[in-house]
């Protein structure tokens, strides 16, 4: 008797191609034509049962190679798995764009009857109007000269002064162009490099003239009705002033800049107060009880003070961060007592956060926009 690995070839088995590489298999699978204990394969092209051997170890199967019934390991033979690739992961958001340029930034702020937010975004010389909630609604009066500050009446103008050219720009709600006046000079009537701008009850506009260390009032029309100051440290003059303000009472506070104070005269210009120990004031602003409120740009921080001038609150430190300060060159009010911050590029060039700020009454960070 012939053992397994001693198969004569017989007529059927010589009918057999031989199969000399394993490529030449498919894998074997069961089929109705095969007898039991056998598998169904193509080799070399025909159909063939192939017997699957006692002999054979689980998990193996019985091939014809050459002159004998070998044994080989079904792993080699089955077709693998299709495998699903992970799905990709999902794209980024897309970063915000940014509300304020990112040179310069706003240099003054404002805040209307309705909680809307105006900025003087000198670095694009427009002027960019906030919602309440910070969404952009929209900017305003593009080909501005070096937009410096900003004011808003009850009727919706928007007042800005221009450092370049040395003007006054009235604008409407829309951002057109209604009037404007000034222009480079020393005469009164005439202005060098305006900052601060500010509105009284009867709608006379208050400009600080900061080339001309002075401030002059105006009508609305543009007829100079007064100028105070001159360049000096006394009391009553200024050192470029960066801002001003006016009370219920027609009171005028000055953010005098160069001599690091605030000083306050009566509707008339004479002297009435002054405020020092302050750090580069820059921005200012009053609220309904005749509070004060200042910009220290030096000190990067807002100062509260009272209609006598102790300090009530101090909000902000240096920083780049969220409730920190850098370079705070405007200040604003809400009708809730909300203090809103323009941050501008500093004066040593270094990086500017160039954004707007909301503080609580007490001081406490509400939002951040940029």
């Amino acid at each position: 008797m012939l053992g397994l690995g001693a198969i004569p070839l017989t007529s059927r088995a010589a009918e057999r191609p031989l199969i000399t590489d394993h490529a030449d298999a498919e894998p074997a699978r069961p089929s109705k034509g095969c007898a039991r204990g056998s598998r169904h394969a193509v080799i070399g092209g025909r159909h063939e049962c192939l017997r699957v051997g006692a002999s054979c170890r689980r998990a193996h199967d019985g091939r014809y190679h050459g002159h004998g019934f070998h044994c080989h390991s079904a792993r080699l033979t089955r077709r693998a798995r299709p495998v699903t690739p992970p799905p990709p992961p999902p794209a980024p958001a897309p970063a915000p764009a940014h509300r304020f340029s990112d040179t310069v930034g706003p240099r003054g702020v404002a805040v209307d009857a309705a909680g809307n937010i105006y900025a003087a975004d000198q670095g694009a010389n427009r002027v960019v109007k906030l919602a309440p909630n910070g969404d952009v609604v929209a900017r305003l009066g593009q080909g501005l000269e070096v937009l410096a500050r900003l004011a808003v009446d009850g009727q919706g103008s928007i007042w800005v002064t221009e450092f370049a050219s040395s003007r006054v720009t009235r604008l409407s709600a829309t951002g057109e162009r209604i009037s404007a006046f000034g222009g480079p000079g020393n005469a009164p009537g005439r202005l060098q490099g305006p900052r601060g701008i500010a509105l009284d009850a009867a709608a006379d506009v208050y400009v600080a003239d900061l080339g001309n260390h002075r401030v002059q009032k105006f009508s609305a029309g543009g007829q100079s009705l007064m100028v105070v100051g001159g360049f000096g440290a006394g009391v009553g003059q200024f050192q470029e002033p960066s801002d001003v303000a006016v009370d219920a009472q027609g009171n005028i506070y000055v953010a005098d800049t160069g001599n690091n104070r605030v000083q306050k005269l009566a509707p008339t210009g004479a002297p009435l107060a002054q405020w020092g120990s302050l750090a580069g004031p820059h921005g200012i602003a009053l609220d309904a009880q005749g509070n004060i409120y200042v910009a220290e740009a030096d000190a990067a921080r807002i100062t509260k003070l009272s209609p006598t001038g102790a300090v009530m609150l101090r909000a902000g430190a240096p920083g780049s961060a969220p409730g920190q300060l850098k370079n705070p060159t405007g200040v604003a009010l809400d009708a809730q007592g909300n203090i809103y911050v323009a941050e501008s590029v500093p004066p040593s060039g270094s990086a500017c956060t160039c954004r707007v700020q909301k503080f609580s009454p007490a001081g406490e960070l509400l939002a951040t926009w940029r």
